[in-house]
């Protein structure tokens, strides 16, 4: 499977879990969704709030293998939190190649922090 295809597989399984969320505590409210931009070395993954009147970094997904120094060695399809709009965190919290890749988010469908 390819990249794109994994990481649109990822932003359905995050709008799935947030749904769910949200209908079992929040039913008055529409949940937020989640829409990737891609630029030359990350996807971004914005969460769209209430309708698409804001929207804020999610998480980060790496488009290809490299090193940096700030960041060390990233693999092609790591996930990153978002440290910021612009930036990702350091560590890595999954792959989109995994299996699992579910378990970096928490039910309510933010990247886990490390402990």
């Amino acid at each position: 499977m390819s990249l794109d295809q994994k990481i649109q597989e990822f932003v359905e399984h995050l709008n799935a879990v947030t749904s769910a969320y949200y209908q079992k505590n929040y039913q008055n409210l529409n949940p937020p969704t989640f829409v990737p931009i891609v630029s030359s070395k990350w996807c971004k993954i914005c969460r769209k709030d209430f309708g698409g009147v804001g929207m804020s970094a999610h998480s980060f997904i790496a488009l290809s293998s490299f090193e940096t120094k700030t960041l060390g060695k990233i693999n092609e399809g790591d996930i990153h939190k978002a440290a910021s709009w612009k930036l990702p965190a350091k560590h890595a919290r999954g792959n989109v190649f995994k299996d699992n890749f579910g378990s970096c988010l928490t039910p309510e469908g933010y990247v886990h922090y490390i402990r």
